[in-house]
């Protein structure tokens, strides 16, 4: 482990991504105080004084902590495992209910998380160099903590204050269960995040195809992030992506720009929210055709007089509300209907009046032409 002081928060950040890609690992952020990163902190005369803490040791200086910030590895624990349950249990029961087989992926492992313990320390904290003690001792840290706080009291101004950013680096040796360098670290990489800036870039500009996509990115890995150096090795995922990573990013690029509530000068409105209602339009009318059905069947068995009468009302009354609401031209009527299946048109009662033979209507009318000209010869003759 490496204890190490910053000056500013940006130094921090710029520091762990070197590390990160000297490593072939990834930090997320696990916790964040609201105060950490204040600019305008104070020294305050009722705050707690602390010697030592988990990003800093104890070196006889007295501090105040601001704010602090932890990162952990990104393989550490899983902290999704009761959503992730509770998303397959209803999974499970929707397939039961309604008889829809989910497509699922053929996964090697469910998670990438191995509960890996490498955290970094980050303290955000004001230091008073001058109530430095030689030994850590009761008594004497007693002392200097009444002596710092009567300062802070009565001349605040007086008390000379320090902002620092304490960190704690975790080393390799805390990463367990997974591989820090070589080729397997290389599997587990993050993309950078100036590639995917690129890939975002690429997808806003038009770009849809993956070979293109590829072409364009192994371009800028070249010439732009390794310019005159020697290119990292194909193996490393962090500037080659695979295809399931590009897609990803393009995927939520796009999704990004449909946002209903952006509008846009060249394309207008979004449509996403449209075609949202149009689906739950079409749901709730098959909902709708299927009551109406039911009830339809229901009507032939019914034999009280007196419901009939109830129900012929109750459906003239929503049938007058169905017409104020159904938009409808003037002096056009409603043609829609809803196209029948193949199993329905299968079932369709056969017509009653037989189409005509082509053949026998051509010998009645045959018959009916001789009749005519017999007749015809009868009265010539006669």
């Amino acid at each position: 482990m490496a204890y190490l002081e910053f000056k500013f928060e940006d130094q921090i950040t710029k520091y762990i991504r070197e590390q990160e890609l000297d490593t072939s690992l990834k930090f997320i952020t696990l916790r964040k105080d609201k105060h950490f990163g204040q600019k305008d902190a104070q020294p305050l005369a009722q705050k707690k004084l602390s010697w030592e803490s988990k990003s800093l040791p104890f070196n006889g200086v007295p501090f105040q902590v601001v704010g602090t910030k932890t990162y952990e590895c990104h393989q550490g624990k899983d902290r999704q495992t009761k959503a992730k349950e509770k998303y397959a249990a209803e999974r499970d029961k929707k397939e039961l209910e309604d008889h829809a087989f989910l497509q699922r992926r053929k996964l090697v492992q469910n998670t990438k998380k191995v509960d890996c313990k490498a955290i970094i320390n980050i303290a955000h904290v004001i230091r008073f160099p001058d109530f430095k003690i030689e030994e850590s001792t009761v008594r004497s840290k007693k002392e200097a903590s009444q002596t710092l706080k009567a300062a802070l009291s009565e001349t605040p101004s007086s008390v000379k204050a320090e902002v620092v950013y304490c960190v704690r680096f975790p080393s390799l040796s805390e990463h367990s269960s997974h591989a820090v360098v070589g080729e397997e670290a290389y599997v587990r990489e993050a993309v950078d995040a100036r590639l995917r800036e690129k890939i975002e870039q690429l997808t806003l500009s038009g770009v849809r195809k993956m070979t293109e996509m590829k072409c364009h990115l192994n371009t800028f890995v070249v010439e732009e992030l390794f310019c005159g150096e020697q290119p990292p090795p194909p193996t490393r995922r962090r500037y080659y992506p695979t295809d399931s990573d590009i897609r990803n990013v393009m995927f939520k690029t796009k999704q990004a720009t449909r946002d209903p509530n952006i509008e846009r000068p060249d394309e207008g409105p979004s449509r996403r929210g449209k075609k949202r209602s149009s689906r739950k339009v079409l749901q709730l009318r098959k909902q709708c055709a299927g009551y109406l059905k039911e009830i339809t069947d229901l009507t032939y068995h019914l034999q009280d007089e007196q419901c009939m009468t109830d129900l012929s009302s109750r459906l003239k009354s929503v049938l007058l509300d169905m017409k104020a609401n159904v938009p409808q031209d003037t002096g056009l009527p409603l043609t829609f209907s809803p196209r029948k299946r193949k199993a329905e048109k299968a079932m369709d009662p056969l017509p009653t009046k037989s189409a005509s033979h082509p053949f026998t209507g051509g010998v009645e009318q045959h018959t009916e032409d001789i009749v005519s000209v017999d007749t015809l010869l009868a009265l010539t003759l006669g």
